[in-house]
């Protein structure tokens, strides 16, 4: 390290220590001789060390809207509840002593807190201006800033290969403390005996098709599916004419287990207890959840996947065990990002564009594959625009910022659709099914009535914002997960500058080609995925309409 950012971590360690305010309580818990431990003025104020002056200006604003703001709440909540305290043991006298006392207080603390405010403020915009020439020398270097650590670092993408790719889920829980593995198996103990047997169930045959028993815990169900939809996917049995059939029936079997109502009502009375209930076509489920295996290498596994091949449900899995899931995640697609890229560097732009253009095609013919491609070369294309910089790269900011806003609000937007729709579709899903009673009982018409239309509507309604939802979800995920796959590939101090840089202009070009065949493909947004899954569930409604009147014909 060099003399300058020696001196730079000292002024900043420094700082850091005359910061830290110790408050000790006065106040001793009944049978504790000592006081409570001090509390830091960091648990309020940001004093961590500004990467530049960018990052000192917004901790410094943070912090002085913070003292702001909280004086102000003190400034009025003082006087109140000093007035209450001192009402409850004096009457209206003690209120109005209680009520000046706490004004007092409430003035020198509320301008304590906005004084204290300014202070940090200025602090950090400070230190935030003395680090940005290092910053500027350590970016120049290609180091790259931890945000845990504060320090900035040379990454190398193959240590962190060696480092991560090669340890086991089972090597990385050995890894944590006692304290961390005791308090994790305490966890699943209790979660074990919560699990009840259950012997009065009608009929067991989803179970059998997932090989499950009927006491199986939702994660058990979730890994079931996971293995037998792979195993059974008619893509891998070509020559099997069965194989459609059998990759049908895994999916049902998953769309009413994995429903507490319908696997109840499965329970209580079998298939006749879920028969009207709208299912999506399992393909289009398959590939919601686990997009398409041509797909992982670029993207790995996908989150809604990932919880699923553990078998556990999502509070059983440990949050460190997750992360370092995502982290090999990760630095998979990176090390195989790179292997691509290297087809430019190695036989140039022409041979790479071909390659290029015959991964996209192949890619674009799976299951919503124009739309995946779409996010995958839209998160290339920008990615590489930010490395490269210039006026492109500041557009690209402008248009990332404006996208996750953007994708947020839809996702609360058609979360709180879902939500509210969900006990009209719920009402609807049981009319259906006593309509359906009473048609095979001949006290109905067999033919399809307009209530039916309707009532098949509010379902579809509701599932259409359940499933834009988790298509949302699913592009949040691969579009985080490539941003940092990008930022792997061309921070990769392993190689040199400019094979760094070729990498950028590789990605560009990967990222235009895949947008384009994208385009190609049809539309590439959540109106592909709703009326691709919209279309199903009405040919799968109407088959079931149709089996359904012939049954009551019988």
């Amino acid at each position: 390290m060099s003399t300058e950012e020696d001196k730079t971590n000292h002024v900043n360690d420094l700082a850091n220590d005359l910061a830290t305010v110790n408050v000790k309580d006065d106040k001793k818990e009944e049978g504790n001789d000592e006081g409570t431990d001090g509390i830091s003025m960091s648990s309020f104020y940001s004093l961590d060390k500004p990467k530049d002056a960018l990052s000192g200006t917004s901790q410094g604003v943070g912090n002085i809207l913070k003292g702001a703001l909280g004086g102000a709440a003190l400034m009025v909540s003082a006087p109140i509840k000093g007035a209450y305290d001192g009402g409850k043991e004096s009457g209206v006298i003690g209120g109005l002593k209680g009520f000046g006392m706490g004004l007092g207080a409430g003035v020198l603390g509320g301008a304590a807190m906005a004084v204290g405010g300014v202070g940090t403020g200025l602090y950090q915009v400070g230190r935030g201006i003395y680090n940005t020439p290092s910053a500027m020398k350590s970016s120049a270097e290609g180091k790259d800033w931890d945000s845990e650590t504060k320090k900035w670092y040379s990454y190398n993408l193959p240590d962190e290969a060696s480092q991560f790719l090669s340890m086991t889920d089972e090597d990385f829980m050995a890894s944590l403390s006692a304290d961390e593995m005791e308090e994790f198996r305490a966890m699943q103990a209790e979660r074990a005996g919560d699990k009840e047997s259950k012997e009065d169930v009608k009929c067991l045959e989803f179970y059998d098709v997932l090989g499950v028993n009927s006491h199986a815990t939702p994660g058990e169900i979730k890994k079931a599916y996971y293995l037998k939809a792979k195993q059974c996917h008619p893509d891998k049995h070509p020559d099997d004419p069965e194989a459609a059939n059998k990759f049908q029936k895994i999916g049902e079997a998953y769309q009413v287990l994995s429903d507490e109502k319908l696997r109840s009502r499965y329970d209580q009375h079998g298939k006749d207890g879920v028969e009207e209930a709208p299912k999506m076509d399992p393909g289009a489920l398959y590939a919601m959840i686990f997009g398409s295996e041509k797909f992982e290498p670029l993207i790995g596994e996908l989150s809604m996947a990932s919880h699923m091949t553990g078998g556990e449900d999502e509070a059983d899995v440990h949050p460190k065990l997750k992360a370092f899931k995502q982290r090999q995640r990760e630095v998979r697609c990176a090390v195989h990002l790179a292997e691509k890229l290297q087809k430019y560097i190695d036989n140039g732009d022409y041979e790479f564009s071909q390659w290029a253009h015959e991964e996209a095609n192949e890619l674009g013919q799976s299951a919503f594959g124009g739309t995946l491609l779409n996010v995958i070369g839209t998160t290339y294309l920008e990615q590489a625009k930010l490395e490269l910089g210039g006026v492109a790269g500041v557009g690209v900011s402008l248009s990332q910022t404006g996208r996750y806003l953007n994708t947020r609000f839809s996702v609360l937007n058609r979360g709180i659709r879902a939500a509210s729709g969900a006990s009209d579709a719920q009402k609807a899903q049981e009319k259906l099914i006593e309509i359906q009673q009473e048609k095979a009982e001949g006290k109905r018409e067999p033919e399809e009535t307009e209530e039916e239309l309707l009532l098949k509507k509010k379902i579809e309604s509701a599932q259409g914002h359940i499933f834009s939802v988790m298509w949302y979800m699913t592009a949040i995920d691969i579009e985080s997960t490539l941003k940092k796959v990008c930022t792997k590939v061309t921070h990769d101090t392993y190689v040199e500058p400019d094979i760094r840089k070729k990498r950028k202009k590789a990605l560009l070009l990967l990222g235009k080609i895949f947008c384009d065949r994208a385009a190609e493909h049809g539309s590439t947004g959540i109106d592909e995925v709703l009326n691709n899954l919209t279309q199903q569930m009405q040919q799968q409604a109407g088959e079931t309409g149709a089996g359904a009147g012939a049954g009551s014909q019988k």
